[in-house]
């Protein structure tokens, strides 16, 4: 008797501490016994519910039957049996409880009711059902995503990966979960092909955001390449502990053809600037020198056009013999935008004086309102040279030629004068008779008062015959 009150004790001890709400009921389901559990969750004391039917407790009868009939088709022991069902605590409160049901056995062994421990989980369900949300809301965000994503554990083992990344890696996510992400993400150098540094394995080493190479190309599973972009960060956990690492990459294959396109064409427009024979020229309105080709930098006196672009400044100042023609430049720019065979005198850093002849246009404009002018430009030295030195000799020759008529203008006033003198004296010698010569005076008159025109005029080689017969008659 000692030793069974000592073990009823035992038992008394152990059914009031266990912190599960416990419920015994007869082999017909009625409450016989409960824990303080028990009426600390459902607000039941014993006294209560001795008695009642264990639907007491139940938030439905349909739930109550459901459970009697798990129960009765479960074979064996119960020790495994658990069930989730809706209660009713004393005050009406609802809530979830997970239950263990375990065979109560008498003393011959034979069952003799039923012991169930009840836990409300109505957190765990909440956070459960907040996870699942979550979960959800990842997978959706994930799926919407443009660009393609993994996310791994410590190891750098995928745990996730969006539709983009399965197309683009060609690993669906049953078969890449749980594999290292060299294994499904294989990444090398377009240029060398050689196997790239995995920015997942930079993270989980450094803890740090890491970017990759513009020149990083992926290999899929099935041998298919892109151009890909972007990079891999640390995922943090909200207290600031490690988690893992979240991966996000694109294609830019497109793009990096487009990019390479472009670079090649700039390229050969570089080289083509740079090795035209006349002079190429980028200046703003400021008077500062943006650009120049080799052949500028040689028209200016540089030894190159990075010499030119460091030394021109201000070139109304530096390089325009006349800075007002640097002003009329600008002013027709602004006007009509453009400006062709614009001919300045320039002094160059070897202090050359030359000629240029520049087509320019207005390409831009800064912030600050400062013009952008693109252009090319002529050295047309020789042919002004050249210009002046046939303008010198048509006026020399022009010269020569007044000269010529003015003489001859003289020299005809002269034979006049001694025509009429002569004149004069055959009268004096025939005793006073006639002796006309006046049609010659008149002939020789005609001819001097040409050269008389053609010496007073700026052409001496033509006049107007209508103002010529006026004069004579």
């Amino acid at each position: 008797e000692k030793r069974i009150e000592k073990s009823a004790q035992r038992y008394r001890s152990l059914f009031n501490s266990i912190r599960d709400a416990i419920l015994v009921a007869d082999t017909q389901r009625n409450i016989i016994n409960c824990n303080p559990a028990f009426t600390d969750l459902f607000g039941y004391t014993l006294d209560d519910i001795r008695g009642n039917p264990t639907h007491t407790v139940y938030n439905s009868m349909e739930e109550f039957h459901q459970m009697g009939q798990a129960i009765k088709e479960h074979t064996g022991e119960l020790s495994d049996f658990l069930y989730t069902v809706e209660y009713r605590k004393k005050d009406g409160t609802v809530f979830s409880g997970e239950t263990n049901v375990f065979y109560l056995h008498d003393e011959e062994g034979n069952i003799s009711g039923f012991i169930g421990l009840i836990r409300d989980i109505t957190d765990r369900l909440r956070i459960e059902t907040e996870l699942k949300e979550s979960e959800e809301n990842l997978r959706i965000t994930l799926k919407s995503i443009g660009d393609a994503v993994f996310s791994t554990d410590l190891d750098g083992r995928i745990l996730r990966m969006n539709p983009i990344a399965e197309r683009l890696t060609g690993w669906d996510i049953s078969s890449a979960r749980g594999r290292a992400i060299d294994e499904v993400f294989h990444i090398v150098d377009s240029g060398s092909r050689k196997v790239s540094d995995n920015p997942v394995n930079q993270v989980l080493e450094r803890r740090e955001v890491i970017a990759l190479s513009n020149h990083t190309k992926l290999i899929s599973k099935n041998g298919e390449e892109y151009q890909i972009a972007d990079s891999a960060a640390p995922i943090m956990n909200d207290d600031g502990s490690f988690a893992g690492v979240v991966l996000v990459f694109r294609d830019v294959s497109e793009e990096y053809a487009r990019e390479r396109k472009l670079r090649e064409s700039e390229e050969k427009y570089r080289q083509l600037v740079d090795n035209a024979p006349i002079g190429i020229f980028q200046t703003n309105s400021r008077g500062q020198v943006l650009h120049a080709n080799n052949a500028m930098a040689q028209m200016v006196g540089a030894a190159s056009p990075e010499e030119a672009i460091h030394k021109y400044q201000d070139l109304a100042a530096q390089l325009y013999v006349d800075p007002q023609r640097r002003d009329e430049l600008l002013e027709t720019l602004k006007k009509h935008g453009h400006v062709e065979n614009f001919e300045l005198q320039a002094r160059t850093l070897r202090n050359e004086l030359r000629w240029f002849s520049l087509t320019a246009r207005v390409s831009g404009d800064s912030s600050d309102g400062a013009l952008t002018i693109d252009g090319f430009t002529l050295d047309i030295t020789e042919r002004k040279n050249a210009h002046e030195k046939i303008k010198s000799a048509l006026e020399e020759k022009q010269n020569l030629v007044l000269e010529m008529n003015h003489r001859v203008k003289n020299n005809l006033s002269l034979v006049t004068s001694l025509i009429n003198l002569k004149e004069f004296n055959l009268k004096d010698a025939s005793d006073n008779k006639k002796i006309d010569l006046s049609d010659l005076v008149h002939q020789i008159n005609a001819i001097r008062l040409v050269h008389e025109r053609l010496g007073n005029s700026d052409e001496a080689t033509v006049t107007d015959v209508r103002d010529y017969l006026n004069e004579i008659f």
